[in-house]
């Protein structure tokens, strides 16, 4: 770019050296013959008239076909950013929450499992809220119906069994709150009236003197109601609601808790939105920056109402405690923009807002079913193509005007000399016009020759006068704009660089799985195959399956809570920890306990994994299996030609609590009997309703297709997977394993 500005200004400097055109006509008059007609200085004139109509119409024409190209590249480039902006604010918001629900899904589980298996937990008790405790702490809490004391000193109601086991659930309930700074208050509260939380406000339990904590009637709450009326294993979020402590605006995610098919209590997790409203704030400083001194942001919630807004009036505010609501606005644009949110739409677009335009660009939270929107005024994303109007506009104008002074100056010199020449030099004149009028020529099919993407090469004029200087001013101008126009390009190569090193991580995490191509599937005793789908460029999900010896065979599928990155480092120490401890000749049960020992040490981000391994002796058929947490594998047994679950007590999920133990399962396969193992991914994959494919539709699958070989199923179930989920992005990783026992050696 210094280059050609640098030689723009060298042709400006070399204009002071050109020789006029009136000096080489004084030479060429006295060398010429003397002769001149009247008739050919007139015919010179109108050529040099036309020649100037010219030059303004391809100016003009120049000027339209630049400033359109300029101003539909701004507002693309905008779009894209602004959308990218808005999805990555999306993503990263959701993340949070998706995290939380992982959490409820992590205390659900291990509260099920001890109303399940009481026997296999300690009793324990938890401590009174402290009045002068400002720390996180677990405190229980009861209902008044658990125990109404009415005497004078009144006292702690005894602990039930079911309590004094559902204390062993309070340091989970303490670690997930001290290790999310968003969380504000974790708790598992039961049917029977009482309530087992982790939170800062221990000292706020009490109402003036009372020597008892106030009870807390959690059964009243809308976050208890709305998840015990809720589908079996669906998580729920109350509205945003403020916080009667700290005053801020709080969200609570739940999920209900059944022993068998009996609801027994509400697992609940609240979260300030200050983080998330920072998140906000931080894209009004984004657009500032980059893009609007008008740009903001804001959140739109499910029902179509704006949680938090960067606008401080108009159609787009939170005005005091009320939330806008989109759907119910006089603005036509608003309400057609909170349908597409509703249907968690991503777009970018140019409506009204105040009466003013902006481009508007929203993405879906998927978790809540929110939208996050960014807004920039489209005058000021406009203003670069309105400048670069004026910069052309400006350009033209000195150019056209640099031609009409020097066809005046032409016009002038030539007519004083054609009246000089009409008596002495009638002859030269003509030569003189043709002289004249032929480099202008060519200048003027160089100039019609250009247009708004034709800037490449230069005029190479060599007259020496004010024609070349025009040239040289045309070509800078044509540098000019084309140095600005291609400026405009070098932003989108930075995401090239993004995406190339994402792909070199999906390689490299494809690269750790083992092939089922390789020597295993060609072994006679069994078929295997097993292959995975992430649904980010990096996976969570992982199996795995290799000899202990010439006579076991392991084999195993995981899923790590999260996708992307985080989750594919998690899932390299889990696979690596599992396979060491295997070889090391430890059974299934007793690797998953050590394997949960070791992930659980320096675990702060509270991350976890279900998984399911398998330990088959080649020769007998015997197999050891233990799961923690997965998703059942589905059995065919050939000599009954009959179908079902591989079920039985699932253990905790890996990495969720210290010093769990695990149920190790046994039984004997047969000649042609075949697993099916998958993760989580297979049967919760949705469509564009929302609605999974469900257990019952892999069963059915399962029970027509068995008869194929192992790699035919899995591809044929992945096929019916997509059919299912039609125009719906894959949601969760997908992976599965097959196995075909085919008995021992003869």
């Amino acid at each position: 770019m210094t280059g050609h500005v640098d030689h723009g200004r060298s042709i400006f400097n070399n204009m002071k050296r050109k020789k006029s055109i009136q000096n080489k006509i004084i030479a060429l008059l006295l060398s010429s013959v003397l002769t001149a007609l009247f008739i050919s200085s007139t015919l010179a004139l109108l050529n040099i008239n036309s020649m100037k109509k010219s030059f303004d119409n391809q100016s003009e024409e120049f000027e339209q076909s630049t400033t359109i190209y300029v101003e539909d590249e701004m507002i693309d480039k905008t779009c894209k950013q602004l959308l990218i902006l808005s999805d990555s604010n999306a993503a990263a918001i959701d993340k949070r929450f998706e995290n939380i629900n992982h959490d409820v899904d992590g205390i659900v589980n291990l509260a099920e499992h001890i109303y399940a298996n009481p026997a296999l937990y300690k009793a324990r008790k938890v401590d009174l809220p402290q009045r002068n405790n400002y720390n996180l702490s677990t405190q229980l809490l009861w209902s008044k119906s658990i125990s109404d004391n009415t005497t004078d000193s009144p006292t702690v109601p005894s602990y039930t069994q079911e309590i004094s086991k559902l204390a062993n659930i309070q340091d989970l309930l303490y670690e997930i709150n001290y290790s999310n700074d968003m969380i504000s208050s974790v708790y598992i509260a039961t049917e029977s009236g009482w309530m087992i939380q982790a939170d800062y406000i221990s000292n706020k339990k009490y109402s003036g003197e009372k020597e008892l904590p106030d009870n807390y009637e959690a059964s009243e709450r809308p976050w208890f109601i709305n998840a015990k009326n809720s589908e079996r294993g669906e998580i729920v979020h109350t509205e945003v609601f403020q916080d009667i402590h700290s005053k801020s605006d709080c969200i609570v995610c739940s999920k209900a808790v059944y022993k068998g098919n009996v609801f027994v209590g509400v697992v609940g997790v609240g979260s300030y939105l200050d983080e998330i409203y920072q998140e906000v704030d931080k894209t009004k400083t984004v657009l500032e920056k980059n893009y609007s001194n008008t740009g903001y942001a804001f959140l739109v919630d499910e029902n179509g109402k704006i949680v938090v807004s960067g606008a401080t009036s108009g159609e787009t505010a939170v005005i005091g405690e009320t939330n806008t609501d989109l759907k119910r606005s006089s603005n036509s644009d608003l309400r057609t923009l909170a349908e597409s949110m509703q249907k968690k739409e991503s777009k970018c677009t140019k409506i009204k807002i105040n009466d003013k335009e902006v481009f508007i660009a929203y993405a879906p939270l998927d978790t809540l079913g929110w939208s996050f929107a960014t807004v920039v005024d489209a005058e000021e994303i406009l203003t670069p193509a309105n400048e670069s109007k004026e910069m052309i506009n400006t350009l033209n104008s000195n150019f056209n005007k640099s031609v009409g002074d020097s066809q005046q100056v032409i016009i002038i010199e030539f007519i004083i000399v054609t009246m000089v020449l009409f008596i002495v030099f009638g002859f030269l004149s003509i030569k003189l016009g043709k002289r004249i009028s032929e480099p202008v020529q060519k200048l003027t099919a160089e100039v019609v020759g250009t247009n708004g993407k034709n800037l490449d090469g230069l005029i190479e004029f060599d007259t020496n006068d004010e024609l070349e200087d025009l040239a040289n001013a045309f070509n800078n101008m044509r540098l000019q704009i084309k140095e600005y126009i291609e400026n405009i390009k070098i932003i989108t190569k930075e995401k090239e660089r993004i995406h190339t090193e994402l792909l070199v991580a999906t390689n490299i995490q494809n690269d750790m799985l083992p092939d089922s191509s390789s020597m295993l599937n060609s072994s006679e005793e069994f078929s295997i195959y097993a292959i995975a789908y992430p649904a980010k460029e990096v996976g969570g999900d992982f199996y795995d399956f290799f000899f202990i010896d010439q006579d076991h065979l392991a084999f195993i599928v995981a899923d790590v809570s999260g996708k992307s990155v985080p989750a594919g480092l998690f899932m390299v120490m889990a696979k690596t920890l599992i396979e060491n401890q295997l070889m090391l000749g430890k059974n299934p049960a007793e690797t998953f306990e050590d394997v949960n020992s070791a992930l659980c040490r320096n675990n702060r981000n509270g991350m976890f994994l279900t998984a399911w391994l398998g330990f088959l002796e080649l020769s007998t058929g015997k197999l050891d299996y233990v799961n923690a947490g997965h998703n059942c594998p589905l059995l065919y047994e050939a000599e009954s030609n009959t179908y079902s679950w591989l079920t039985g007590v699932s253990g905790f999920v890996l990495a969720g609590m210290e010093d769990m133990t695990y149920e190790q399962k046994h039984m004997v396969l047969k000649k042609g009997d075949k697993i099916f193992v998958y993760s989580d991914g297979v049967p919760e994959a949705n469509d564009i309703k929302g609605d999974m494919y469900g257990n019952a539709a892999l069963e059915l699958f399962f029970s027509r297709n068995s008869s194929l070989n192992p790699d035919s199923f899995c591809g044929q179930l992945k096929t019916s997977l997509e059919q299912f989920q039609g125009e719906a992005e894959q949601f969760d990783d997908i992976t599965m394993l097959f196995l075909e026992y085919n008995g021992g050696k003869k």
